[in-house]
């Protein structure tokens, strides 16, 4: 599917038409689009053969061509949106700006561990993981079951590569890394 501007020589008219009882509008007064929606979660209809994302349309309708260098960004962060208040013309480097602000983007520096926002444990967790495994009782796929991970993500956890404020120790009777509370015994 291509994301290209409407196509050359459609009316405001002719967009708006094809828009027409295709949203509904939500609490937050979003007009949420009701007809396809691509794999990345945004609005598409076909106007003369080609796939146009719909927020594009809206706003090409509401507000005239999208400029060179630029796309058109939610301010609602619902990327089923079409209503043109909430829409604007920016950047990558805006949208990418917001995103982060707005937690919605993973910055590797920034956010790791249970301080990520979309982290599935708390650093306690993370720890009770290392203090368990280290004892040699539980395998990680025991522990990934116990605390709803996978054992890959265990196993991220006990060799220190998660993110997670531990420190890498010999497992009970095994000789291989586990891993404890910094500062722990």
């Amino acid at each position: 599917m291509s994301d290209g501007l409407p196509v050359p020589g459609d009316s405001s008219a002719d967009i708006l038409r094809r828009l027409a009882g295709r949203w509904r509008e939500t609490p937050a007064g979003c007009w949420e689009w009701t007809g396809y929606v691509n794999p990345q979660g945004y609005g598409c209809l076909i106007i003369k053969g080609r796939s146009i994302r719909a927020h594009r349309a809206a706003y090409v309708a509401a507000n005239g061509q999208i400029t060179d260098g630029r796309q058109v960004n939610h301010h609602c962060d619902n990327r089923r949106c079409v209503n043109p208040s909430h829409l604007y013309l920016g950047t990558q480097s805006q949208n990418i700006r917001d995103a982060i602000s707005r937690n919605r983007l993973y910055v590797p520096d920034g956010g790791r561990g249970s301080s990520h926002s979309q982290a599935a444990l708390t650093a306690e967790q993370a720890n009770d993981i290392a203090r368990l495994y280290a004892t040699g009782k539980y395998t990680q796929a025991d522990l990934g079951a116990r605390f709803g991970i996978c054992q890959a993500r265990v196993s991220q956890i006990v060799r220190g590569a998660s993110g997670y404020d531990v420190e890498v120790v010999t497992r009970a009777g095994r000789g291989r890394p586990g891993l404890t509370l910094v500062g722990a015994a």
